[in-house]
């Protein structure tokens, strides 16, 4: 396992996308007494590896006491197209933290969910190009005709740093 100065049993594994991590990362989500830090990179690790195994772990965490890693929980389960998702993705549409409500409505975009259409839209003036060519992509995908507009005047801004297919 880890020790007190490095990251915990489970994390390193993460990060090099090792699938061994995915048991070691969904206890950790779910562990209350692990900091707010681990357990929020746990849950951003099993979003980017998108292995279903972990959605239970994911869906457990989605009402933690610690609102932070229960934003987390449900953005890596938007992350991997689980519909329960839709369920709690919309409550971190209201989080104050830009970066959160960005990541969380492209989750919500990748479940079909409409309602991420506005919060995408203030993505493409994200400080992020990665957040910005994610939502655009996803507002294509979405297929509302309403984000055209928006598309293009981002990429008329010079918002958008990739050819935006419309």
């Amino acid at each position: 396992g880890g020790n007190a100065s490095g990251p915990p049993e489970g994390i390193d594994l993460g990060r090099i996308g090792d699938r061994r991590a995915v048991p070691l990362l969904g206890a950790l989500v779910l562990d209350a007494a692990s900091p707010t830090r681990w357990r929020r990179e746990a849950a951003q690790l099993l979003g980017q590896m998108q292995d279903h195994a972990a959605a239970d772990d994911l869906w457990g965490a989605v009402a933690d006491d610690d609102q932070a890693v229960a934003a987390e929980a449900a953005i890596a389960l938007g992350e991997m197209q689980d519909r329960r998702a839709r369920l709690v993705l919309p409550r971190v549409l209201a989080n104050t933290d830009d970066d959160l409500r960005m990541r969380a409505a492209i989750a919500m975009a990748r479940v079909q969910d409409p309602l991420a259409i506005p919060a995408l839209v203030e993505t493409l003036y994200s400080h992020s190009w990665e957040l910005q060519n994610r939502a655009a992509h996803y507002l294509g995908h979405l297929g509302d005709s309403g984000a055209v507009g928006p598309l293009l005047r981002a990429a008329g801004l010079g918002h958008l740093r990739s050819r935006v297919a419309l």
